[in-house]
């Protein structure tokens, strides 16, 4: 799937940048459901990107350096295999490419499988990391104006496996 997420302005900004980031980084994001793009509406859009960067930073990544002995050590390990962080590498490449700007992360631990959590900005429809699958520990973050909007976006995408709708506004839901 290539899974979206809806966010509406009435979320509580925490919990949803907490629930945004364990969506999309559990497993290192290689798991068919991790959420693989976000649609934050605009009058919220600074305050969740400025949230879901904070909390990034307090995401402890393993390293084939670390020992880790105690329960919550570690909250992300590493990609699986070689030709998966080539096309994570891709994507951002090409986002990159395209105008879209790098919050955290970005690149790969040298001579590892380990990549780090990673924020994007300033994506849109034209980059691969927003249409294709990526599979990967990429957050790209978009504004959008209406909820008729939002939908749009959302289906805009030959892939259907998961998508979410954050707001607590059980009647968007319909």
């Amino acid at each position: 799937g290539k899974d979206p997420a809806i966010v509406f302005e009435d979320v509580n900004i925490e919990r949803t940048a907490n629930g945004l980031l364990w969506g999309s980084f559990t497993n290192s994001g290689q798991s068919c459901t991790s959420i693989e793009r976000v649609y934050v509406q605009e009058s919220i859009y600074d305050e969740l990107v400025k949230k879901l960067s904070y909390n990034i930073g307090k995401i402890k990544v393993s390293d084939e350096n670390r020992n880790f002995t105690e329960p919550g050590d570690c909250d992300m390990g590493s990609m699986t295999s070689e030709s998966q962080i080539q096309i994570v590498e891709d994507h951002i490449l090409d986002a990159v490419q395209k105008g879209a700007k790098i919050l955290t992360g970005g690149k790969r631990t040298h001579g590892s499988l380990h990549f780090p959590p990673t924020l994007m900005v300033d994506v849109d429809h034209t980059m691969k990391i927003v249409m294709e699958e990526t599979f990967g520990p990429i957050l790209p973050v978009m504004k959008f104006k209406t909820e008729k909007e939002a939908v749009l976006l959302a289906n805009d995408s030959p892939y259907g496996l998961s998508a979410s709708v954050w707001s607590k506004d059980l009647v968007r839901a319909e």
